[in-house]
């Protein structure tokens, strides 16, 4: 089914706080702070870095909560900040826990390859 809606979409986002250690890794990991609107790599590196980070470096480090989406015909930015507000504030805070940063592993490895790894 095609969207023959028209106009500007929005989407929800959550990011860490640009103070967070986290959202200053990934302003490193980027090359760029999306907060400050500023580049965290020196050129030669920046120049480098930059075509591998195009796209992610558009949106910034995010976890995407709802996709972009076009509002309901007649409805108005301020009713959907409205419910966006009554919607949090309904809801107590969720901590995650710890986090861990590690790779997907798709399957496991042999002895042999796990060997060949390591050495």
């Amino acid at each position: 089914m095609t969207s023959q809606a028209t106009g500007p979409r929005f989407a929800l986002y959550c990011t860490p706080a640009p103070e967070h250690p986290l959202g200053r890794a990934a302003a490193q990991w980027l090359g760029h702070d999306p907060f400050a609107r500023t580049e965290t790599l020196p050129g030669s590196r920046l120049n480098r870095w930059v075509s591998l980070t195009t796209e992610p470096r558009r949106y910034g480090f995010h976890a995407t909560l709802k996709a972009p989406f076009h509002l309901a015909a007649g409805t108005s930015l301020q009713e959907l900040e409205n419910a966006i507000q009554r919607f949090t504030s309904s809801r107590p805070p969720r901590p995650i826990g710890a986090m861990r940063i590690g790779t997907c592993q798709r399957r496991r490895s042999s002895p042999a390859q796990t060997e060949a790894i390591e050495n």
